[in-house]
């Protein structure tokens, strides 16, 4: 992947950072962040948002206390200058969001589009509606990347609480990615 006039190799890089000894979903860290990756690309996202998926939880996520995030957000610079800009702001909003289940029923507001900072609640973090939506991309492929392997009651929880904003982002996102949230919420 070339990001600016560097090359960028997220396998190598999520090495040096050890997640591939990290637990998570039945795979390891590295294997999740690998796969939500390559899935966006799979999709033809815009190449920040697939560099974005391959480091998304890398700051640590709400219910992500299972694992040691692999790099603190005070190191946000490093990473910035391993996969660029526009990517790694991607990755702080999506690591720092609480309810990114919500990203679909937010985008379709007229205006006002923020994200809801878990790190410092009620705080909000306006963003453009772009932005908006390729959170709302990262965390779909995010969920189907390891939906299947979620327990049955993580899934069953899913048909309550998150469904109505995956629904919500479905005209967001690129048509292979519709067509997987589809396949991945029937099974709910």
């Amino acid at each position: 992947m070339t990001t600016g006039a560097r090359t960028v190799d997220p396998a190598t890089i999520l090495k040096v950072y050890g997640v591939d000894g990290t637990e998570h979903t039945d795979r390891t860290f590295y294997d999740h962040l690998m796969g939500t990756g390559d899935m966006l690309r799979r999709w033809g996202c815009d190449e920040h948002v697939c560099l974005a998926g391959y480091f998304h939880a890398f700051y640590g996520t709400e219910g992500t206390t299972e694992y040691k995030s692999p790099m603190a957000l005070s190191a946000r610079g490093e990473l910035r200058a391993r996969i660029g800009d526009a990517a790694e702001e991607l990755v702080y909003l999506y690591c720092v969001s609480r309810d990114r289940h919500e990203y679909g029923l937010d985008v379709v507001r007229p205006a006002g589009w923020s994200i809801k900072n878990r790190l410092a609640p009620p705080a909000r973090i306006a963003v453009p509606r772009a932005t908006l939506i390729d959170l709302a991309v990262i965390d779909a492929a995010n969920l189907v990347e390891q939906f299947a392997r979620m327990s049955r009651v993580t899934r069953a929880w899913f048909r309550v609480a998150r469904r109505q904003g995956y629904i919500a982002a479905l005209p967001y996102l690129p048509a292979p990615g519709r067509d997987a949230v589809r396949a991945t919420l029937a099974w709910l």
